[in-house]
């Protein structure tokens, strides 16, 4: 588990990111599963960090809570939990629901 930072403290690709999901689903590929896993961790410590001080990216916080997380294999897939494209997405790159 990784302990959320100052959200001042995150680079600001993190906050980046987190602007594209809103065009389009973000898929990122790493050379294994544990690393995949380790840099959601590390998204999900940063959204934390950021709902408690939302006045570092106030456009980001907005939607930090309504991005999802998931993982097929080595890829992290960042998605509005609301899309349904994401969901189509997930199934067809993994074979089952999450």
């Amino acid at each position: 588990m990784v302990t959320p930072r100052l959200a001042k403290n995150y680079p600001p690709s993190y906050a980046d990111l987190f602007r594209k999901v809103l065009t389009k689903e973000q898929w990122l590929t790493f050379d294994t599963p544990k690393a995949a896993k380790r840099f959601r961790q590390h998204l999900y410590a940063y959204r934390t960090a950021l709902l408690n001080d939302p006045s570092v990216a106030p456009d980001v916080a907005l939607i930090a809570s309504s991005i999802r997380f998931s993982i097929s294999k080595r890829s992290l897939l960042l998605a509005l939990s609301t899309s349904p494209t994401a969901l189509a997405a997930l199934y067809t790159q993994s074979g089952e629901l999450f």
